[in-house]
């Protein structure tokens, strides 16, 4: 009995002094320094990676003002905040290439003007606004200097004086068929005159269209590019009609741009929308929140030029903080093409934009 108590007091005396000697060692892998294995769920969360940004491409028709918003987006972190990685194209020629890029697929969102997808509509390839970027008409009438003198056009004149001033004149746009060529007839026909009292040139934008002013290719432009605040700043142009002011009043509730998709990819990718919508109604929000010279300093990273303060206020008073489309919007739209024959029908206004993808 007694070499049998021998024995088991050697093996309790191995066991103690191998429990200290783990002891002593501290915690081993896959334990917690309290000594206890994590638990399922903190395996799992420790597992799990963050999921992978969402690759979305944009594009817009000119690099202008109307689409401050996607540069201050883009600016702020709101896309990135979004889990979106944002490829950002500008087709630089005027509205067109980039809405056929949108209605091919080549790009899942297209900032666009609400004419634009009145137009896709009548032919077959409709398209689906889900935010607005601008709820007043934000394009400028401009006349080189010495034609509004000649006109004897000057600020205290009637806007049914400054558009009678039109007759004669030859009125450069970006291309025929865009928002601002849209424009350009529109007002040619509120003040009553024919197709052929006025001549309509395809110019380019920008910097292209204020060498055609400048070079006397035609009398006046519409366009809302820093180029203009540019050549108004030196001189050698004056702004004649300014609707976001106010100075239009048939233009005070005008949805001129906004962000499209293809119907079926919103269908497809609704939280995807929902995302870049996101992003966009927080930009919208800065910009009514931020003065002008903020807003100024912020585009000069995305512009040719630093926009004159004239331009950036223009925009300010067009941008809608919280993004919606209103029926009247959208209908302002429908008169403006009716008046220059451009509209075959009226389309329900909800086949074009739709509000489900902001927050409520």
């Amino acid at each position: 009995m007694r070499s049998g108590h021998h024995q088991y007091g050697a093996v309790a005396l191995v066991v103690l002094l191998a429990w200290a000697s783990l002891a002593c060692q501290g915690p081993s892998r896959g334990e917690t320094a309290g000594g206890a294995a994590p638990n399922a769920a903190q395996a799992a969360a420790a597992a799990t990676t963050a999921p992978a940004p969402i690759r979305v491409r944009i594009s817009q028709p000119v690099a202008g003002l109307g689409y401050t918003s996607i540069y201050v987006a883009r600016h702020n972190g709101y896309f990135a905040d979004e889990g979106i990685d944002l490829e950002h194209l500008i087709l630089t020629t005027g509205g067109g290439p980039d809405t056929q890029a949108l209605i091919a697929g080549d790009v899942d969102f297209g900032a666009t003007a609400t004419t634009i997808l009145i137009s896709a509509y009548q032919e077959g390839t409709p398209l689906l606004g889900v935010v607005s970027l601008l709820n007043r008409m934000n394009m400028h009438v401009a006349m080189r200097k010495d034609v509004a003198q000649d006109k004897g056009i000057g600020p205290d004149t009637p806007l049914s004086a400054k558009l009678a001033a039109l007759k004669g004149l030859t009125i450069g746009v970006t291309r025929l068929g865009s928002l601002t060529d849209q424009v350009a007839r529109y007002y040619v026909r509120r003040a009553g005159l024919a197709g052929d009292d006025v001549t309509v040139l395809a110019v380019g934008t920008g910097t292209s269209m204020m060498a055609a002013l400048d070079n006397r290719r035609v009398d006046a432009v519409v366009d809302s590019t820093a180029a203009l605040g540019e050549a108004v700043d030196r001189g050698m142009a004056v702004i004649v009609v300014s609707a976001a002011s106010g100075e239009d009043p048939d233009l005070s509730d005008y949805l001129q741009q906004l962000i499209a998709v293809r119907p079926h990819y919103a269908r497809e990718h609704p939280e995807t929308v929902r995302k870049v919508v996101r992003a966009i109604v927080r930009a919208n929000r800065w910009v009514n929140e931020h003065s002008v010279a903020e807003i100024a300093d912020l585009l000069l990273e995305y512009l040719d030029q630093r926009p004159s303060e004239f331009l950036v206020q223009s925009v300010g008073l067009a941008v809608p903080p919280d993004g919606r489309m209103t029926q009247r919007g959208v209908e302002t739209n429908y008169a403006m093409l009716e008046l220059t024959g451009a509209l075959k029908e009226r389309p329900p206004w909800d086949a074009l934009v739709t509000n489900e993808f902001l927050s409520h």
